[in-house]
């Protein structure tokens, strides 16, 4: 299959340190919202935990012990998805965490939401 976009190219749009929505992939590349989505997962991007939508590359940042990562007060988890990241917190966490600790190293209060709605 022939690439769309040049892997040299899609880095270098991710080089000034920014966080980059699907929307400006799509703009900047001039490519389908499926196709974004695609060239972003390829590169190995990962999605911010507490503002889904805004995504940086993995490896772009230094992580914590935990995996984590921030650009501004955007929180990214280097190992995947937020599901993912709250199971690593608590499978790591001695005592396991509640709701509000969780809240507090992903800062988002989507957790509880969900928690609440089941």
């Amino acid at each position: 299959m022939q690439r769309i976009c040049d892997d040299v190219e899609l880095k270098k749009f991710f080089d000034d340190g920014r966080t980059r929505t699907v929307e400006e992939l799509r703009s900047v590349f001039n490519l389908s919202v499926s196709v974004a989505y695609r060239e972003l997962k390829r590169l190995n991007a990962t999605v911010a935990l507490n503002k889904p939508g805004h995504y940086a590359l993995r490896g772009s940042r230094r992580v914590d012990g935990n995996g984590f990562f921030k650009i501004g007060e955007l929180v990214f988890y280097s190992k995947g998805s937020l599901p993912q990241a709250l199971t690593n917190l608590v499978s790591n966490s001695p005592a396991g965490m509640t709701v509000p600790e969780l809240e507090k190293v992903v800062l988002t209060n989507e957790i509880g939401r969900a928690a609440r709605r089941e």
